[in-house]
Formats: structure tokens, C-alpha cells, sequence
């Protein structure tokens, strides 16, 4: 994902953050995160998956941060 710049990885990252830390807890904010996802480019997509994997795998199982 070199085509992004570090602002891009920043935002999309908190955003996949985010959303892995509200599963369960607000409907509204999820499909809020969803709906900007949808509207985004699909590389910028394809990173925003990378990062939920990454922080929904992390998050439940904190030993491999």
C-alpha cells in the first residue's frame, strides 16, 4: 500500500481501530465506518481490511502485539 501517504494509513487505520473497538457496542457507528468504506477507492479499501484484520487479531488475542 505505498500509494497511500502516512496521513491516509493514519486515518484508515484509527477508522479500522475504531470499528473493531465498537463491534458489538454501536450499530450506528459501524455502519457509519462501513459507509465511508464503501465510498472509498479501492486500494484505500483494500488497506482498511488489512487494518481491521490486523486490530480484530490483536484484539483478541493481545499477546502477538
Amino acid at each position: 500500500m505505498s500509494d497511500l501517504t502516512e496521513k491516509q494509513k493514519e486515518f484508515v487505520d484509527d477508522l479500522a481501530m475504531q470499528q473493531v473497538n465498537s463491534m458489538n457496542n454501536d450499530d450506528v457507528f459501524i455502519h457509519a465506518v462501513e459507509q465511508k468504506v464503501n465510498e472509498m477507492e479501492t486500494h484505500v479499501k483494500e488497506y482498511f481490511h488489512q487494518r481491521l484484520h490486523f486490530h480484530r487479531k490483536n484484539k483478541n488475542n493481545p499477546s502477538t502485539k
